[in-house]
C-alpha cells in the first residue's frame, strides 16, 4: 500500500436525468482511518459513493484520487486499488461461500485460483468468525451472514482505500460493533482509507477518526472529528430530531428524544 491514499472532491455534482441528487460537494478525505458519512435517507449518501469509486460518472465538478483525476482511471485501474462493498444484498449464487470470495479477488480474470487466494479467502472468513461456514451454499446464509460475506469479499482484495455502503446493515449489535471496531483497526493496522456510509449515529461517533455529515438536497452539512461534529444542534437540524448528547471516553453518545413535525 502506498503512505498516504486520498480523495479529492471539488464541486461535484451529480443527477439522474432531471433530478439533481448532489450538489457542489467538496471534500478531501486523506490518509489512514475510518471515515463514516452518515445523513437522512435520500441525501445522495450512496451516489456520493459511487462517484468515488467510478460507478457512477459526475455530471460536472471532479474527483482526484491519490493525484489523478478519476477519469484518468479505467474501471479495472480503479478495482486494483479500491475496493468496494455495497449495500447488504442477497447472494442469490448456487455455489459455496468461498467460492463466492474468490470470485471477488483480483485474480479473477484467471483461469485458475492461486493456492494463494485460496489462503487469504478462508483468512477473511476468519477475521468475520464464519470460517466454519466456509462450503455452505450461500442461498441457505441469513441477512447477517450474507452481510458478512460480503465484507470477506471486500477485505480480500487488500485495498488502499475500502469504501462500504452500510457494512453493518442486517447485523445485530454485536456484529455491528465487531465490524465498526475491526474497520478502524484495519485503516490504523494498514494505513488504508476505509469509508463506511452508517445510519447509527453512535457507531460513528466512537469509531469514525472523521465524519461526514450530508443533508437535504444533497449537500454536505459539516466534515471533522466526531467530536466536533456530532452535537443536538446538528442532529436537530439535519435529521428533525430532537437528542440529547452525553460525554463517554471523550466521545459524543447519542440519546434520541422526539421527532419533530412527527
Amino acid at each position: 500500500m502506498v503512505s498516504i491514499s486520498s480523495i479529492v472532491i471539488r464541486g461535484l455534482n451529480f443527477s439522474y436525468d432531471s433530478n439533481h441528487i448532489l450538489h457542489d460537494i467538496d471534500l478531501e478525505l486523506e490518509g489512514a482511518g475510518l471515515i463514516c458519512i452518515i445523513g437522512p435517507n435520500g441525501v445522495g449518501k450512496s451516489t456520493l459513493i459511487k462517484c468515488m469509486n467510478g460507478l457512477l460518472k459526475p455530471t460536472s465538478g471532479e474527483i482526484i484520487i491519490n493525484g489523478t483525476p478519476i477519469s484518468e482511471y479505467t474501471l479495472k485501474e480503479l478495482s486494483e486499488f479500491i475496493g468496494y462493498v455495497p449495500a447488504a444484498s442477497s447472494l442469490s449464487f448456487p455455489m459455496s461461500v468461498i467460492d463466492s470470495i474468490l470470485i471477488g479477488m483480483k485474480q479473477i480474470d484467471r483461469w485458475r485460483q492461486d493456492p494463494d487466494d485460496v489462503i487469504l479467502a478462508y483468512r477473511s472468513l476468519r477475521v468475520m468468525r464464519m470460517e466454519s461456514m466456509a462450503l455452505r451454499n450461500c442461498n441457505s446464509l441469513s441477512a447477517g451472514q450474507t452481510q458478512k460475506v460480503n465484507i470477506c469479499r471486500g477485505l480480500v482484495r487488500d485495498s488502499e482505500i475500502l469504501i462500504l455502503d452500510e457494512p453493518t446493515s442486517n447485523l445485530d449489535v454485536k456484529h455491528q460493533l465487531f465490524v465498526a471496531d475491526f474497520l478502524q483497526r484495519l485503516s490504523h493496522r494498514t494505513g488504508s482509507l476505509v469509508i463506511m456510509i452508517s445510519h447509527d449515529l453512535n457507531i460513528a461517533a466512537r469509531f469514525a477518526d472523521n465524519v461526514v455529515v450530508m443533508k437535504e438536497p444533497g449537500v454536505v452539512d459539516s466534515f471533522g472529528p466526531p467530536q466536533d461534529i456530532i452535537s443536538e444542534e446538528m442532529i436537530r437540524e439535519v435529521y428533525s430530531v430532537n437528542s440529547s448528547i452525553i460525554q463517554v471516553n471523550g466521545r459524543p453518545h447519542v440519546i434520541l428524544d422526539s421527532a419533530e413535525n412527527w
